[in-house]
């Protein structure tokens, strides 16, 4: 997804590419977060998955910044089922992930809340 976003001029903030060894993950993912526009969300069983704890944190850090901004956020939904997704998420429309051929339409829904 990353690599279609970037090929159709829309820029992105990746931890595996922005994230250096020695870095700081904690500031650098809120660093990366308070620099962004719209927060794109995959949800997937690993995105909910407590081991980790990661994406719901950057979920709820960036919900906090929403409050505070005019972050847009926009949601994939890669399979989960509606029971797994908190109530705010549930909320917000969200964009199914069929594979590859969603990524026209998700590219295009990031254009139109960038331009918004």
């Amino acid at each position: 997804m990353n690599s279609y976003f970037q090929a159709n001029d829309i820029a992105t903030w990746l931890d595996s590419y922005e994230i250096d060894y020695g870095d700081n993950i904690y500031l650098k993912v809120n660093e990366g977060i308070e620099n962004s526009d719209v927060g794109l969300f995959v949800l997937t069983d690993n995105f909910f998955d407590s081991e980790s704890g990661w994406p719901l944190s950057e979920f709820s850090t960036f919900f906090m910044e929403m409050m505070k901004s005019n972050k847009k956020v926009l949601m994939i939904n890669a399979g989960v089922s509606p029971d797994k997704m908190h109530a705010m998420m549930k909320s917000y429309k969200y964009l199914t992930w069929n594979n590859s051929s969603a990524l026209p339409e998700i590219a295009n829904a990031v254009k139109r809340v960038l331009s918004a």
